[in-house]
């Protein structure tokens, strides 16, 4: 059985609102003028018809910042202006937080209901299958009256503290980011600079010593059990980062799919398609006509392009 990490010595200024005594020295903690509040309304176009979305798989059905823009649709107004370095101006975008979202308009040509995620917002609405969303879209739809998709709670000083100190850091790249990995040996080489190495002071029994006695290679780097390392980053992620408000905007995107996972060509034995074509049934038609209806109609129906636009406007802080 595994031992036990305990965070607390990390998580303890989350409820205290002071410094995260025995993790870090107090002097690597920014204080808020440090941090920007950003509004940026982006607008999300997803297009294609049912057939289209079928076939061309999650990429078709996703929108998201062209590749290498993420600085010139999230950054501030100083990074674009300026020309800061690209993998600096990137860092900050992988913690953020986010104080508010909301839709501003949208409109849906799609004739079948939408379910729409957003990957930095949480997911608060559910259909009967269990699938959740972070909203959903009712069919051929237009909306122009705003309303809020999130607002943050008022203490966010867990979120604020985690950034200032390890702003390089969150959930996705947290056994990537600061380790050289030895492969096929048994341990890594951590950065003095990584949050593991603040567990570690305060579960100094994982190691058999104060983490600080130990060794340092270059300076910067301390030889790390690789069991170790994962034991304390899952400890890390269960305890700490899974309940803070930060997101990685460089992974920022906006996914559409068919309410309850149906598939885009699921006509549900064409009663969809049979609620949608009933005036053009002749009353005198035989079972072969309609049929022919039914069949041009639900070709038609899976064709025919689609579109989905919305204008999201999303609130966060942002690190100089």
């Amino acid at each position: 059985m595994s031992q036990q990490v305990s965070t607390q010595g990390i998580a303890q200024a989350a409820s205290e609102g002071g410094d995260w005594a025995n993790a870090v020295n107090t002097d690597k903690i920014c204080d808020d003028a440090s941090l920007n509040t950003i509004t940026r309304v982006i607008n999300v176009s997803i297009c294609g018809s049912l057939e289209e979305l079928s076939s061309g798989g999650a990429g078709r059905t996703k929108w998201a910042p062209v590749e290498g823009k993420h600085v010139q649709v999230f950054g501030t107004d100083v990074q674009n202006e300026l020309g800061m370095d690209n993998g600096t101006a990137m860092n900050a975008l992988r913690s953020v937080t986010v104080l508010n979202a909301r839709i501003l308009q949208s409109r849906s040509t799609f004739p079948v209901p939408l379910g729409v995620n957003v990957s930095c917002l949480p997911k608060n609405e559910i259909v009967e299958t269990g699938d959740k969303y972070v909203y959903c879209v009712l069919p051929e739809s237009k909306i122009n009256t705003p309303y809020d998709l999130f607002k943050a709670g008022s203490d966010l000083s867990a979120s604020q503290q985690w950034r200032a100190m390890y702003k390089n850091y969150n959930s996705t790249n947290l056994e990537t980011e600061g380790i050289l990995d030895v492969k096929a040996c048994p341990y890594i080489f951590v950065n003095d600079s990584h949050p593991v190495i603040a567990v570690l002071r305060v579960n100094q029994d994982l190691i058999g010593q104060h983490v600080d006695s130990m060794p340092k290679v270059d300076n910067e780097w301390r030889k790390i059990s690789r069991s170790v390392f994962h034991q304390c980053c899952s400890a890390l992620r269960q305890q700490i980062l899974n309940k803070l408000a930060t997101h990685d905007l460089t992974n920022f995107q906006v996914e559409i799919e068919r309410v309850g996972g149906q598939d885009w060509l699921d006509l549900e034995d064409l009663n969809i398609v049979r609620a949608r074509i009933g005036e053009k049934i002749p009353i005198n038609a035989t079972n072969e006509q309609i049929t022919d209806i039914e069949e041009r109609e639900s070709r038609r129906f899976i064709s025919t392009p689609y579109e989905y636009h919305a204008r999201i406007e999303l609130t966060y802080e942002l690190e100089h």
